[in-house]
């Protein structure tokens, strides 16, 4: 953000605001509120991730995971609120299968549109999920973001050019982003090349 900000700054005009921002209308917020009209109002509603998009292999942190942590986030009392499309549709209707039906909202592949998914998530308290499009939605949002990256914390140094962590981590929102030590699964490959 800052470095993309330098050359207004260079042209002698004055920064006001630096934080992400998101736009959406009225219809959206109307939208949004339909789609989460009543679910777990008065619970924790926390927006989840699990997609990765294009870079399943690097950024997606496998979904038997997410259910082992989910169901002890939803004993506590907090409720999911699933975001994607159908790349995801397939990981979340897992979800929704291994997890109690009031604690969890599937809105993957529901064709609402990116505008509807700013102004859902604008509704939510938190954001738990990978460090992709959908996180950095969250952290527009000011949402408190837990994000998880399978970028190991010992990737060489001449990676962190094109390191999802370095480029891609939340700014200026309360953030955890939890990491492994050393690289797992398809990131291992990636070290060999």
């Amino acid at each position: 953000v800052e470095r993309d900000l330098y050359p207004l700054k260079a042209c002698g005009l004055k920064i006001i605001s630096n934080s992400e921002e998101v736009w959406y209308s009225y219809s959206d917020i109307f939208q949004a509120n339909k789609l989460i009209s009543g679910f777990a109002e008065e619970k924790v509603r926390v927006a989840v991730g699990i997609g990765a998009g294009k870079y399943e292999g690097e950024r997606k942190y496998p979904v038997r995971k997410y259910l082992a942590a989910f169901k002890k986030i939803v004993a506590k009392g907090a409720a999911l609120v699933i975001f994607g499309g159908s790349e995801e549709s397939e990981d979340a209707k897992y979800l929704q299968e291994n997890l109690p039906t009031d604690s969890i909202l599937n809105l993957t592949d529901v064709g609402k549109g990116w505008r509807v998914d700013c102004a859902v998530m604008s509704q939510l308290d938190m954001y738990i999920g990978n460090l992709t499009g959908i996180c950095n939605v969250a952290e527009a949002c000011h949402l408190p973001v837990i994000a998880l990256s399978r970028e190991a914390k010992n990737r060489p140094a001449d990676f962190n050019v094109v390191s999802q962590f370095f480029r891609g981590y939340p700014w200026k929102t309360a953030t955890i982003v939890l990491r492994p030590n050393n690289p797992l699964g398809d990131c291992k490959n990636l070290l060999s090349k």
